[in-house]
C-alpha cells in the first residue's frame, strides 16, 4: 500500500519529492520499491474517485 501512495503523490504534477518516514529499514525497503511504480491515469482516476475526505482533527 506505501508504494501505491508513493507511485499516487509522484503522478501528481504539483509534488516534487514527498516525504516519507519509516521506523525500520524492511519499510524502507518497500518504500523504494514505490519509485519504481507507474499508474495509469485509470488507476489514478480510481483511487480518487474512492477517497473519502476526513476534516483534520486536533489531538490534543
Amino acid at each position: 500500500m506505501a508504494q501505491v501512495a508513493l507511485a499516487w503523490c509522484l503522478s501528481k504534477d504539483a509534488v516534487t519529492a514527498p516525504v516519507v518516514g519509516t521506523s525500520n529499514l524492511k519499510n524502507l525497503e518497500d518504500l523504494i520499491g514505490g519509485l519504481d511504480v507507474r499508474l495509469s491515469e485509470e488507476e489514478v482516476k480510481e483511487l480518487e474517485e474512492r477517497y473519502v475526505y476526513q476534516a483534520i482533527q486536533a489531538f490534543y
